[in-house]
């Protein structure tokens, strides 16, 4: 079980374990496909997109990716098992893309943030 430090200004999270974090949100549609919609930060042109999009489109279980730059919104549908949501998020990390659940109850919040900055 892979282990790290996870903080923000707020609060330390020791030795969470960032295998588990995503897999409990994915949603399983009525033909058994599984999907997640991330929302992932730093994304700012089309290479962007295009390096996120290719390198999970190259994952067997994966049918469908899809970035759009202007959300921050990264949706992926999948075959197999809901813990690979896991690993898309840190394939994503590792690619410099800082992802978190997309919450859509939150996007006015972020636009009043954004605004003020």
């Amino acid at each position: 079980m892979e282990q790290t430090q996870i903080s923000n200004n707020k609060t330390n999270f020791n030795k969470v374990d960032i295998n588990k974090l995503f897999s409990p949100f994915v949603k399983i549609d009525p033909k058994n496909n599984n999907s997640i919609i991330f929302k992932v930060k730093n994304i700012h042109c089309a290479s962007c997109i295009h390096l996120i999009e290719k390198s999970l489109y190259t994952l067997k279980n994966v049918f469908f990716v899809r970035v759009n730059m202007s959300t921050e919104k990264l949706e992926i549908k999948w075959v197999g098992e809901k813990k690979l949501a896991d690993k898309f998020a840190k394939i994503v990390s590792e690619l410099g893309y800082p992802i978190s659940l997309y919450d859509i109850d939150n996007l006015d919040n972020d636009f009043e943030e954004n605004k003020k900055s």
